[in-house]
């Protein structure tokens, strides 16, 4: 069997988290303007500092990126723990967060996104707002060696719901594409970006164009996204799940995908996803895969 090798990008190969954070701080002054407990945070930088690294850690529980503004004015609650927020947020917590703020879900998709492009356009090429990201160094340096060789550069794949320009320009900065990368890297029509169809359904594209000869290895840090991929009867059996840990993930989750039979990986370094990343390992987990369903 052969493979396509298909990532996401936020969560596997780019820690984007600050950077959400950060408009969506943006977003809530757009949503909320003048309240108190958004102009309280303006007082110090420190405190907006602390307020974004409690971002991060509460970063797991968020589903799409309009939520951010309402993950942020929870944490300014003295009576919600970032405990409380990891397990309730999705359940219940959310939508009362809405009504506490008199916000519409559409509201907040239009703040966040204004937030972002303000961010983008405060400077000629949006490199303020690209510096904002972090990468998973040692996610990268694996995709990178396997970008090495050059019968496997046509078979990898990044999908991602964030822009393909700007995921072009993060994965230049990393030599995963452009003249820089191996191979040439990743070229643009490998990059399935914002607007693109659900990520089920661009596996399932790129599996029926290979022939029933290739299967896919899907590098992912969200549970509920390999829950819908492998839930879909026409592409189950040949797609490899493998899990990021370093993701946007938490403990219950991972623990509810190894019972699924997921691949986590718990380290995010070279080897450990390097042993996955080749067809033979693939073929072989897949198959055992399978032979328990």
């Amino acid at each position: 069997m052969k493979f396509i090798y298909a990532f996401d990008f936020d969560g596997v190969l780019v820690d984007s988290a600050a950077e959400l954070g950060l408009s969506g701080f943006d977003a809530a002054k757009l949503l909320c303007p003048g309240a108190p407990w958004l102009t309280r945070r303006l007082r110090r930088p420190d405190q907006l500092e602390q307020l974004i690294q409690n971002f991060c850690k509460v970063r797991p529980c968020l589903e799409t990126g309009w939520e951010a503004p309402l993950l942020l004015k929870l944490l300014t609650e003295e009576n919600v723990s970032i405990d409380q927020i990891l397990h309730d947020f999705q359940h219940g917590l959310r939508e009362k967060t809405l009504e506490d703020l008199n916000v519409s879900v559409d509201q907040c998709k239009e703040a966040l996104k204004k937030a972002r492009n303000d961010w983008i356009a405060s400077d000629d090429n949006g490199q303020d707002w690209l510096e904002a990201h972090g990468f998973y160094q040692g996610a990268c340096d694996a995709v990178r060696k396997l970008l090495e060789d050059p019968e496997k550069v046509p078979d990898v794949f990044v999908i991602t719901t964030k822009a393909a320009d700007f995921t072009q320009r993060l994965l230049e900065q990393q030599r995963l594409a452009g003249k820089d990368a191996p191979g040439g890297g990743i070229p643009p029509e490998r990059i399935f970006g914002l607007g693109s169809p659900p990520k089920e359904k661009v596996l399932a594209q790129l599996l029926e164009e290979r022939g029933s000869q290739y299967a896919a290895v899907f590098v992912e840090d969200r549970l509920l996204t390999l829950d819908k991929t492998m839930s879909d009867s026409a592409i189950n059996t040949r797609v490899l799940p493998v899990v990021a840990s370093w993701g946007y993930n938490t403990v219950d989750q991972r623990d509810g995908g190894k019972k699924a039979g997921y691949v986590i990986l718990d380290a995010e370094d070279t080897s450990t996803l390097g042993n996955v990343l080749n067809d033979a390992a693939a073929d072989k987990l897949l198959t055992e895969l399978n032979s328990k369903k």
